[in-house]
């Protein structure tokens, strides 16, 4: 398959599938074959630029064990176990599936407030903000920048001061792991993140339909 093909073929999937994601993301944390989750509650002290690994040391994770970095400048706090980070980000890497699928989705909750505005950038965005480097391995060279859908902003939590996002990740095709970077001028209580990268039969007929049909289109147009 050459390379114009391999491109028609992600960007129709990824287009598809987001739609198909909406619904499962509202349906909750995915289970079964194929699927992780990983959270951090940090619930306790850790050094700076250290593995933190998750809640459950990975067992919600059959391909590895996940694991957080925060940066030198983030401040932990441990009135409720809550990491302040400024300018400094929060790192997840997230071990992925080994064997090729044609689709990974992610879902990422963060529970946070905003920071105090003190910050050494002038407006640096009190709210989460979130990007996904998907690594294939040294060897093929793909490179992959996915989109990343913000299905909520931020709802305040009952009986809290803290607000929830939630951001979806369509990538195709899956990677080997993931790497998940959070920012923000905010404070952060908990993150959470679900992934599957087994899609459903009918949806991947239908990306598989629409990819070839795409194709020829594009060859008509040409011709």
């Amino acid at each position: 398959m050459n390379r114009s093909k391999l491109i028609s073929i992600q960007m129709l999937s990824i287009a598809l599938v987001q739609v198909f994601s909406v619904a499962a993301f509202a349906a909750g944390v995915w289970s079964g074959a194929g699927t992780t989750f990983q959270e951090w509650s940090f619930g306790t002290r850790s050094s700076q630029m250290t593995p933190i690994p998750s809640d459950d040391s990975g067992a919600g994770n059959p391909y590895g064990t996940p694991t957080a970095w925060v940066g030198s400048r983030a401040v932990y706090s441990d009135n409720g176990g809550t990491w302040t980070l400024y300018t400094d980000e929060m790192d997840f890497f997230i071990p992925n599936n080994p064997e090729p699928q044609p689709i990974k989705q992610m879902q990422i909750e963060i529970d946070w407030m905003a920071g105090s505005g003190q910050n050494v950038w002038p407006g640096w965005p009190q709210r989460p903000l979130v990007s996904v480097y998907p690594y294939y391995g040294s060897t093929n060279g793909l490179v992959v920048y996915p989109d990343i859908t913000v299905l909520d902003p931020g709802t305040l939590i009952p009986g809290s001061s803290l607000y929830r996002s939630i951001f979806g990740v369509v990538i195709a095709p899956n990677p080997v792991n993931e790497w998940v970077i959070l920012k923000g001028d905010i404070v952060v209580d908990h993150v959470a993140i679900s992934t599957i990268c087994t899609p459903e039969p009918a949806t991947l007929g239908l990306l598989i339909g629409g990819a070839f049909m795409a194709i020829r289109r594009g060859r008509k147009i040409k011709d």
